[in-house]
């Protein structure tokens, strides 16, 4: 950024201009800017609660959350993940402006479908009682060593409109429809948005577990740039402790809670965008045997790799993700500079290559650079191979084990384990 002036790649451009782009780059990654204390801090709980938070950030700040913080008799509930994301969408659709205003519009479908991929329903309801919350429940916010202290709430006010309408034609039963029309933001929150860190909505609210959240809110500035041979350790009482969760008296209780099920929590925390890597996390047990440790570290990406592609990194069903041939290249004995060497400069996939892509049924949309960096790391030759060989498969209607691009992108990687790096 330069005075005055900001620059989108080596191209210089008006502020608002860039701003605007930039903002729409963000919107399209799911990226958020959050209060750098949110997601540095476990300032919001795995569990809803009525009785008020401590928490303490590193710096010795003291936040309290929830209760009755204004001595009015009113006690509100401590704000929790659930909060947390429904801020983070309130958050998603501000930045689509600039100046980004205190007064957000937007429909009650959209919160749904960002607040948890949902067109309405019980997501309805909930995100009322959500915003009714951040409305009345404030934070009491004390650094170190002061005396004073301040109180804020994060809503200033929220509006919905509704109708009655019948649910069938013939019958007495009315049905109440809301819509909502705006939120705006508490003056007195939006100083706090002058520090801000950009967050992954999309990874947030694909984790099943409050746990998972709550832990991924925060977890990852404790990781960032910790190699695999010296991680951040936390015995697991202690961080249910500092998420407000409940903690199981038994040992093995404790590890099940984050091990158990198909998609567990190690599960869903494993692999997690970071903002310059990716999380990695393991369980062991204490030295002393009494519990169990999650130790925490950040796989760096390639400096090429963007890291908003990350979120899919270890799930099956994404194979097209570009780290794949990146990992492929190092297995074959490369480096990382070696790669950065060979994949600065992108070829193109040509309309030829593109038609002959839609002939075999392969999805290009959103997979694209993987399929440039592999063109460029196998050859024009192979690649051509490899998409003569899936289109056979689809002009034969062959069986295949989980989709053509899955296919293609199975011959790809087979042909780049054959290279020879350089």
């Amino acid at each position: 950024m330069q005075s005055g002036n900001f620059w989108i790649g080596t191209r210089k451009m008006h502020p608002l201009r860039s701003c605007i782009k930039m903002n729409a780059y963000l919107n399209e990654k799911g990226l958020v800017p959050v209060p750098k204390a949110y997601v540095t801090s476990p300032i919001f709980s795995a569990k809803s609660t009525t009785e008020s938070r401590t928490v303490y950030l590193a710096n010795g700040t003291r936040y309290t959350i929830g209760g009755n913080l204004l001595d009015t008799g009113k006690y509100a509930p401590a704000l929790d993940v659930r909060h947390l994301r429904l801020l983070l969408v309130l958050l998603f659709f501000r930045q689509r402006d600039y100046p980004p205003p205190s007064k957000i519009t937007f429909s009650m479908n959209e919160a749904c479908h960002h607040y948890a991929s949902s067109q309405g329903g019980r997501y309805s309801r909930e995100i009322m009682r959500l915003f009714e919350d951040l409305k009345n429940s404030c934070f009491e916010v004390q650094e170190a060593g002061a005396r004073d202290f301040f109180i804020y709430p994060i809503l200033k006010d929220f509006r919905v409109r509704g109708r009655y309408r019948r649910r069938k034609p013939k019958s007495d039963q009315m049905q109440k429809e809301l819509h909502l029309e705006y939120a705006e933001l508490h003056e007195n929150f939006i100083p706090i948005l002058m520090e801000t860190v950009h967050f992954d909505l999309s990874a947030f609210k694909k984790m099943s577990s409050p746990i998972a959240q709550a832990v991924y809110a925060f977890i990852p500035s404790r990781a960032t740039y910790r190699p695999k041979d010296n991680p951040f350790s936390i015995t697991i009482t202690t961080i249910l402790k500092q998420i407000g969760a409940a903690i199981p008296q038994a040992k093995w209780a404790r590890k099940k809670l984050f091990t158990q099920n198909k998609v567990s929590i190690l599960k869903q925390l494993n692999g997690a965008p970071t903002r310059t890597g990716f999380l990695r996390v393991i369980i062991e047990e204490t030295s002393d045997k009494e519990d169990y440790k999650l130790l925490f570290w950040e796989e760096r990406a390639p400096a090429d790799l963007p890291i908003e592609n990350q979120s899919t990194l270890n799930q099956k069903k994404a194979p097209h993700v570009t780290s794949v041939f990146f990992q492929i290249w190092i297995d074959r004995g490369g480096t990382n500079e070696g790669y950065q060497r060979k994949t600065c400069n992108l070829p193109e996939i040509t309309p030829y290559e593109q038609g002959l892509m839609q002939m075999a049924k392969i999805e290009f949309k959103g997979n694209e650079r993987a399929f440039q960096v592999a063109k460029v790391l196998i050859g024009d030759a192979s690649f051509e191979e490899c998409l003569g060989y899936s289109k056979s498969y689809a002009i034969e209607n062959k069986r295949v084990k989980k989709s053509h691009t899955s296919l293609f992108i199975h011959k790809l990687k087979e042909y780049a384990k054959s290279v020879t790096v350089s």
